[in-house]
């Protein structure tokens, strides 16, 4: 889900990046204003998540003052590392949700991941918190708290429960804003 993309970018510049001083410059100026803010968010233009920029470069030594602004407009290229999962991929996330109508997944501890019940294996089966695989009361520790007694979990078709990495199908994709948000099927 790693793309490199060179972009090529027609940006404003502000007043004080216009020229270089010992603590800005344009170049710091643009990457301050445009790039950084850019980072861990969807990016349209590179369609997905900006997690890097680098080998950013002006595409002309001048540039442009458009009617009465202020600001300065030029052509910056630069090479993004973008993450971009797509329908159909597989891939690994960590079980971090349980619950009756889905499984939450984070990939690479970062992204959250929602598996609805549809989309959860046949054979698998919901343990209700405070029951055992087998219907019976689950143990309980010292003090009245046992592994899922709040809770409840999934146990896979055999009988073992869901938790730890677990192989995905991305199923959906959706970018709302500078979000991004991930519908998948357990394997």
């Amino acid at each position: 889900p790693y793309h490199e993309i060179r972009a090529s970018l027609y940006l404003t510049l502000s007043p004080k990046y216009s020229y270089k001083t010992p603590h800005t410059t344009p170049l710091s100026g643009i990457q301050k204003d445009h790039l950084d803010p850019l980072l861990m968010s969807y990016f349209e233009p590179v369609n997905g998540v900006v997690l890097a920029y680098r080998n950013i470069s002006f595409e002309s030594d001048c540039a442009r003052i458009v009617g009465e602004s202020p600001f300065a407009h030029v052509w910056v290229s630069v090479e993004f590392l973008v993450w971009r999962p797509v329908k159909g991929m597989l891939l690994k996330g960590w079980v971090n949700m349980a619950g009756a109508s889905h499984v939450g997944l984070l990939v690479e501890n970062t992204w959250n991941v929602a598996i609805p019940r549809e989309r959860i294996p046949e054979g698998w089966t919901w343990v209700e918190g405070g029951m055992g695989v087998d219907g019976e009361a689950a143990d309980v520790g010292e003090g009245g708290e046992g592994v899922g007694v709040d809770e409840g979990y999934w146990v896979d078709g055999n009988g073992k429960k869901v938790e730890a990495f677990r192989n995905f199908k991305v199923e959906a994709v959706k970018a709302m804003g500078h979000k991004v948000s991930m519908e998948g099927s357990l394997l």
